[in-house]
């Protein structure tokens, strides 16, 4: 089977869990460099070139002299009521004890951890028995003057302003705020600082889809539809000159 979506397209912030999931690479019966060469063709950026080298991919023969294995972690659902845009003081809620016993047992050991600077990414962290590094660039993205309001309320109160945003949310930046956009570039000088090896970063459903949108070079209003849910893990390698995504959304339950 190969790569497929599912679910909406998922309203960025931080508000709640979306139902569905969206996987591909490593689930028994499908071809990982096949996969990836179909998504390829079908985005229509692979040239002749890159797909001759998605197909040495798949074929065992790619040549890797330093590579980065990233385990990229979703905090924990926030403790507190849903429909906010929540700032970075918000806490995580941390009483599933046995969904974050499942999820560090899929963890490396001895790995460099890294986590955004936000209360929830610290909380997760600490609960799954990691001790991160903050990195600023992994923050989610900053919705400025929106920070700590209710979807609603901003419907109500912001009118066209709140409705164009979402008219083209992966490049409209809200009042003193960034762009889904923005975010991507400065994900991207978060992941150039992590060194090879393996690396467990503990971030945002933005900061996760920022991610794919760099590995998988599709454009923001692609990532987007990526469905990110709390205490989710997504796997992505950088190998030389390239990247590898192995599995995304990938949840462990109780």
């Amino acid at each position: 089977m190969g790569p497929f979506f599912s679910g909406p397209t998922a309203r960025i912030g931080e508000s709640s869990g979306r139902n569905g999931r969206m996987v591909f690479g490593s689930c028994p019966g499908n071809d990982t460099g096949a996969g990836l060469l179909a998504l390829a063709r079908k985005a229509r950026y692979a040239c002749e070139g890159c797909c001759d080298h998605l197909l040495k991919l798949r074929r065992g023969v790619f040549e890797v002299d330093e590579s980065t294995g990233l385990w990229l972690i979703r905090h924990a659902a926030v403790d507190g009521p849903a429909g906010l845009i929540w700032g970075p003081d918000a806490p995580a809620c941390l009483g599933d004890r046995a969904s974050f016993d499942l999820l560090r047992a899929h963890l490396p050991e001895k790995a460099k951890v890294y986590a955004s600077p936000a209360r929830r990414t610290i909380d997760t962290a600490r609960a799954l028995m990691l001790d991160p590094v903050p990195m600023a660039e992994l923050a989610e993205q900053d919705f400025g003057e929106w920070t700590g309001h209710r979807h609603d309320d901003l419907a109500v109160a912001s009118g066209k302003l709140y409705a164009d945003f979402w008219h083209d949310a992966a490049r409209s930046r809200p009042p003193g705020g960034e762009s889904f956009a923005d975010q991507i570039i400065r994900v991207r000088r978060g992941l150039e600082q992590v060194d090879a090896g393996s690396a467990i970063l503990v971030v945002h459903s933005g900061t996760v889809r920022a991610a794919l949108a760099i590995a998988l070079d599709i454009e923001p209003e692609a990532a987007l539809r990526f469905v990110i849910d709390p205490l989710s893990l997504t796997r992505i390698d950088r190998l030389k000159g390239t990247w590898r995504v192995t599995g995304v959304n990938l949840t462990f339950r109780s």
